[in-house]
């Protein structure tokens, strides 16, 4: 019997499936298959550095949703922040962007090169290794 995915967040999106499930936590079965690797580091690298996407995550820890934006130097880190004015009906609409790897909002971190995200990008403290493990990818483009 295959157990199924615990819903961690019933209304996190606008549309079927509605919730966010613990399978949707890290990296997915899609992005280890296109990196050709599990090694945490090595997808990171692998799409941020070597093909240059974009990402965008919802990191569980603080309800905060983050983009990287890697289309121009330097390359930003943003945190879109829950707005006080939301609805309260889905999270992915609690910030303008929810998900958007181009929305704006803080910059929490600010670098010329792609590379050294990995070594030195720190949210709340924890190294970025550690967040993508208690985040939704929500995109890679």
């Amino acid at each position: 019997m295959v157990d199924k995915p615990e819903v961690i967040i019933p209304n996190f999106f606008r549309f079927e499936p509605y919730e966010l499930k613990s399978s949707d936590i890290g990296w997915t079965k899609s992005d280890i298959d296109g990196a050709m690797t599990d090694d945490p580091e090595m997808l990171f690298r692998y799409y941020i550095d070597t093909v240059g996407f974009n990402m965008a995550f919802y990191y569980l820890d603080d309800g905060c949703f983050y983009n990287i934006f890697t289309e121009q130097v330097p390359v930003d880190v943003h945190r879109m922040r829950p707005n006080r004015d939301w609805d309260g009906k889905y999270v992915i609409d609690s910030v303008v962007g929810g998900g958007d790897t181009h929305a704006s909002g803080e910059v929490v971190y600010s670098t010329d090169d792609a590379s050294r995200l990995w070594s030195e990008l720190k949210i709340d403290g924890k190294p970025i290794g550690e967040v993508l493990r208690r985040s939704a990818i929500l995109s890679l483009d």
